[in-house]
């Protein structure tokens, strides 16, 4: 059985991406609150083979919000100029 935990926490990269694509900064810092608590209270477990499959596209969902959020800064950062 897949812990809750980490299916809320995929849950809430998706809600992160969404908020990313469409600017909303409050829901950003909510999520990113929200996804350190988690990620905090995973940090020490151990996992089943299951739980680390998850984890790996877990990982490959952060990395690419890590790219939206780059993105968006580098918008912001080429407008400034």
């Amino acid at each position: 059985m897949i812990r809750k935990e980490l299916l809320e926490l995929k849950e809430i990269l998706e809600k992160e991406k969404d908020a990313l694509i469409n600017g909303a900064i409050e829901e950003i810092l909510r999520w990113a609150s929200y996804k350190a608590r988690l990620v905090s209270y995973l940090r020490d477990q151990e996992f089943t083979p299951e739980e680390e499959e998850l984890l790996r596209e877990i990982i490959h969902i952060n990395e690419r919000n890590k790219k939206i959020a780059e993105a968006g800064l580098n918008f912001v950062e080429e407008a400034y100029r």
